[in-house]
């Protein structure tokens, strides 16, 4: 696998330790990512990316806690992690 595209897994916080680069597969099944990764907003006819939320329904439940951000940001953001962050593994 080019330098250049595990310089960029590594960027976007990939794990590429396991890679042998004896087969591209083998390299590909290799990558471990530790968080979920989010497509970047684009500029669409109805709403700049500026305006869109980069995590579908973050700023819904933003305004469902506001009181609790509010009170005790500290939990609060504890809270939304365990909400919106999952570490996944895939089989």
């Amino acid at each position: 696998m080019k330098k250049e595209i595990l310089e960029r897994i590594q960027a976007l916080g990939g794990n590429i330790d396991q890679i042998k680069g004896v087969s591209w597969i083998d390299d590909l099944c290799a990558i471990r990512f530790n968080s979920v990764l989010y497509e970047r907003p684009q500029d669409t006819p109805w709403a700049t990316a500026d305006d869109q939320e980069p995590i579908y329904g973050l700023g819904e439940y933003i305004d469902q806690h506001q009181a609790e951000l509010d009170k005790n940001p500290d939990a609060f953001f504890t809270q939304l992690i365990q909400e919106y962050y999952q570490l996944t593994e895939e089989g």
